[in-house]
Formats: C-alpha cells, sequence, structure tokens
C-alpha cells in the first residue's frame, strides 16, 4: 500500500512578477507501511510491514523481512515469524482474540521501534441473510444474469457506540463498488439494526455469497473514513487538503493495526 501527501501551493500575486516553483516530491523520508488484523477466529494471524518508495517509482512497495514482530495482552505474548513466501509475519501459533481485551503491536526494525494498541469490541450477529430479485436491475442488467441481491439482517447494540465494517464476497471473491471494498459505517448510520441492508454487488442464480462484519474501535472507524476521503477526493476547489489517514501507531508510521470481533455467513443465491 503506497501513501502520498500531495502539497498544492497556489500563489498569487497582485503584480506584473511570475516565479516558478518547482516541487521535489523525492525529499520526503520513507516511512514504514503496518497492516495488520487480529480477530476472534481460532487462526494465525498476520502483520505486514514495508516501506513507502518514491514518488516516481513503480511497482510492489519494498517488504521488511527483518524485523522482531509481537502481540501482547496482559497475559501473554504472541511471536510473529515473516513468511517469505506470504510476504508478511504469520502468529507462530494460532489464537482467537477476546473480546474487551486491549492488544498491543511492537515492531523492531533496524534500532526503529513501532507500536500500536487496539481493544477488542464486543461480538455483533449476523441474524439472517436472504435473497430477493431487483427488478430493475432484472430489466436491464449491467451484466447478463446479475440481478439478484444479497440482503443482511443484525441487531445493533444500543448500549454502547459502536463502530463497523463490512465486506462482500462473491463465489468467495471479495467484491468493490466504485473501487471500494471496504464499508464501514457507525451505529448513527445503522441504528437499532441492520434490516436488510443490500450487498453493494450483483449475484446470479447459483453464485455463493457471504457477508462478512467486523466490529472495530473508533480509532480504526476514523482511519477508514480518511482513507475513504483521500481515494475520494477530486481535488478540486471545495475539496479538503489531502492527508494520510490518522491510526492508532507510534512512530510516525502509516496504516493501521486493527483489532476485532467479526462474524461471517454465506448462502447460495436462488436457493
Amino acid at each position: 500500500m503506497k501513501y502520498y501527501i500531495i502539497l498544492i501551493a497556489i500563489l498569487i500575486f497582485f503584480t506584473a512578477c511570475e516565479e516558478t516553483i518547482e516541487l521535489d516530491p523525492l525529499q520526503v523520508e520513507p516511512r514504514y507501511v503496518v497492516e495488520s488484523l487480529i480477530t476472534d477466529q481460532e487462526k494465525q494471524h498476520f502483520v505486514k510491514l514495508s516501506k513507502t518508495t518514491g514518488f516516481y517509482d513503480s511497482g510492489k512497495t519494498p517488504r521488511i523481512d527483518n524485523a522482531s514482530v509481537k502481540v501482547t495482552t496482559d497475559q501473554h505474548t504472541y511471536d510473529f515469524n515473516y513468511d517469505a513466501e506470504k510476504e508478511m509475519y504469520i502468529s507462530a501459533e494460532a489464537f482467537a482474540g477476546v473480546a474487551n481485551q486491549e492488544y498491543m503491536l511492537q515492531i523492531d526494525v533496524d534500532g526503529f521501534q513501532i507500536t500500536a494498541r487496539d481493544k477488542m469490541p464486543s461480538y455483533t450477529q449476523i441474524e439472517d441473510l436472504t435473497w430477493s430479485i431487483d427488478d430493475d436491475e432484472k430489466e436491464d442488467p449491467e451484466d447478463p444474469g446479475y440481478f439478484y441481491e444479497m440482503l443482511v439482517f443484525a441487531k445493533e447494540p444500543q448500549d454502547t457506540r459502536d463502530y463497523y465494517i463490512f465486506k462482500f464476497y462473491r463465489n468467495d471473491s471479495i467484491q468493490n463498488f466504485d473501487g471500494r471494498s471496504v464499508y464501514f459505517a457507525d451505529d448513527d448510520m445503522v441504528k437499532e439494526s441492520i434490516n436488510g441492508l443490500p450487498a453493494p454487488v450483483f449475484y446470479k442464480e447459483g453464485d455463493k455469497a457471504t457477508f462478512e462484519i467486523y466490529s472495530v474501535s473508533r480509532e480504526v472507524y476514523v482511519f477508514y473514513a480518511d482513507l475513504n476521503n483521500v481515494i475520494t477526493n477530486d481535488g478540486g476547489m471545495f475539496s479538503p487538503q489531502p492527508a494520510n489517514p490518522r491510526n492508532n501507531l507510534s512512530g510516525d508510521a502509516l496504516g493501521i493495526f486493527q483489532v476485532s470481533s467479526m462474524a461471517t455467513d454465506s448462502l447460495l443465491i436462488g436457493q
């Protein structure tokens, strides 16, 4: 993942003099980029670590394979080892995160340390998945045969302030809509329940449709909201100034350390 801050300076002088100013984006120091997800699923979890590259560089960002990586709680330490094939750090043992438990990430690399903390929110249950036919899409489908919707039903706890990330899959492949593969909401948007939330993608009969819901902390929610603003910023006169997403990482690192309880369910469309 690459992050860029584009600084646009508009200098207007009501004089006859003009001066050309050339910006040198290569002067920005490389920064570490962290991507990690710990869930309440019993499995080996991951931490990805890379570094940003120059403005004009192309190809993959450099992966860092010589770091010491661990995730700790007040009761346990989980060591992560680098997997060259997957190009990420994988926990040495499988474990399931626990709701309301705080987790701390610690990365030591070349004399530099990155830390982060995140607390696992409580579990939100999926009550039901159903499908329906979108009559308008059936009349004029963008893709022939793809006019089925997956509808999601889930209860939203009313006694806490909650934040969510949603992911939608077709036949085990994550789906994008308007360039987005991650969708986020707080409980103001969700209200008391997720009542027939349609997936942002259409399915055909026989497809396997899968829904994942991640309960996330406010810090993780803010990161994705900021990231969405960066992606959708059109650079217009009234657009906000581009900035790197806020996160929970120390050491001026980019990315996010996410700790989530999650729920997932699937159904076969048309059956």
